[in-house]
């Protein structure tokens, strides 16, 4: 199946899967077991850090472009870890709708010229999110604050981006099979995650070498989220597919746009109120720093339109 993955919405033609994790969990250990489980040979695409934040910029792992399997047109996108002080105000909404660009550095909330990934030229729509994939340590119950934020993160991508999260356990070597069991059920309690959308994982190591059992896990997930994806972009069809940058521009602001092409139009734009709403602050104080020039946007047909990223970087 994996093989002869082409996607089931023409227009779509990628699966984008986003891995969203406690810190220090293994996600970019599970990216690099993935792309190792396709490959001859061991791969380590993705920096490994530990319980320290390494991956502190938004990044794209290709499988078509990392592994033996160029026409699998399969994205993982990675940042850094959860922990009790970020992602606050829906910033995983916007990772879910495509608003945050390839490059964009969290330590630092703004894009850095000197990443790779900003020579990667991605449309909105092309860094939207098909496939939800938390990834959590086999302890993670033991901390009702990490607990807590995965639980109000879920809600977001469920009722907010009506996703079908899938989650994943890693270092469940630490327990034996009958209370991985435990852990899975209660898990699913917990976080309101069906058991079966659950699955306890092995990656690989800096000193492991190739093993069938763990390529063979990681290629049953792969392969489950495939499909998850594929269900996914099938049913919202119509909010994911590419748009016209004006039908998206009087999406937002309610106006019709001229189709005069001197005018810089972005595919990230959003209103006053929408600023407001996400930074926390009133109308007025958004309109000020629009006029001082600290907030990007420009004024059309009377009402300011304003470039998303700007924002993000403002907060």
């Amino acid at each position: 199946n994996i093989m002869n993955y082409t996607s089931s919405v023409a227009s779509i033609p990628m699966l984008n899967i986003l891995l969203f994790g406690v810190i220090g969990s293994g996600k970019s250990s599970f990216i690099n077991t993935i792309l190792t489980s396709l490959s001859r040979d061991k791969v380590t695409a993705a920096a490994v850090g530990g319980a320290q934040h390494t991956t502190h910029r938004l990044t794209r792992f290709s499988i078509n472009s990392l592994s033996e399997f160029e026409k699998v047109n399969v994205n993982f996108f990675d940042l850094w870890g959860l922990d009790k002080n970020n992602y606050e105000k829906r910033f995983l909404l916007d990772l879910l709708q495509g608003n945050i660009p390839l490059g964009f550095d969290m330590s630092q909330r703004k894009i850095n010229d000197d990443s790779s990934a900003v020579s990667i030229s991605l449309e909105q729509w092309e860094r939207k999110i098909h496939v939800l994939l938390f990834v959590v340590p086999i302890h993670i119950e033991d901390d009702e604050i990490m607990m807590q934020k995965l639980k109000e993160n879920l809600y977001i991508s469920i009722h907010g981006y009506e996703l079908d999260p899938m989650l994943i356990v890693t270092r469940y070597d630490l327990e034996v099979p009958e209370v991985q069991d435990k852990i899975k059920v209660s898990l699913s309690r917990k976080l309101s995650i069906p058991v079966n959308k659950i699955f306890m994982v092995q990656n690989y190591s800096n000193d492991s070498t190739k093993n069938f059992e763990i390529d063979r896990q990681s290629l049953y997930i792969l392969n489950e989220m495939i499909e998850n994806g594929e269900q996914f972009k099938r049913q919202y069809k119509h909010r994911l597919e590419p748009v016209i940058e004006q039908d998206l521009v009087e999406s937002f602001t309610g106006l019709k746009i001229s189709k005069d092409p001197t005018l810089p139009l972005s595919s990230d734009i959003i209103t006053v109120e929408q600023a407001a709403e996400y930074l926390g602050v009133s109308h007025e104080e958004i309109v000020s720093q629009l006029t001082s020039k600290k907030i990007k946007g420009r004024k059309i047909g009377g009402k300011w339109r304003i470039n998303r990223a700007s924002i993000i970087k403002f907060s």
